[in-house]
């Protein structure tokens, strides 16, 4: 399996923040390292119910869960419904251990310092904070 630039800085996201809680959380942080930090993702965001949402960035999800580099769990949440944590499984572990050096310095650094400011903030504030500094509001497009 050959490991594209989009899904090697995912790996580190997702390896760098240990356990990455709700699909949602995950969007978002995708988002914001390269909004706020140049990671240079290629994926594009529209959209969507909780803000920018990318289905190309779920579909690489998907597709590192299928290939056993990533596993998806899932957990109960408020509504009834299912969340979903992501965490890299050890072949993940040891495909981003070979992959490491290809990772730049800079891409690295801005990964941890999204991981370290968004990982853990709460969803709602984590929402909030994106839709004041990223979305449109309807009143400003009238």
């Amino acid at each position: 399996m050959s490991i594209n630039k989009d899904w090697a800085l995912l790996l580190k996201l997702i390896g760098s923040s240990g356990t990455v809680t709700g699909r949602t959380r995950l969007q978002k942080m995708v988002f914001l390292a390269g909004k706020e930090k140049e990671v240079p993702f290629s994926y594009n965001f529209s959209l969507y119910y909780y803000g920018p949402y990318s289905s190309d960035l779920q579909d690489a999800v998907d597709t590192l869960v299928a290939n056993e580099l990533v596993k998806e769990e899932t957990y109960p949440t408020y509504g009834g419904e299912e969340g979903y944590s992501y965490t890299l499984t050890p072949l993940g572990e040891s495909v981003l251990s070979q992959i490491e050096g290809e990772i730049e310095k800079g891409d690295e650094k801005s990964i941890a310092e999204v991981v370290s400011k968004y990982a853990t903030t709460p969803l709602r504030d984590l929402l909030s904070y994106v839709y004041t500094n990223y979305v449109p509001s309807t009143a400003a497009s009238q």
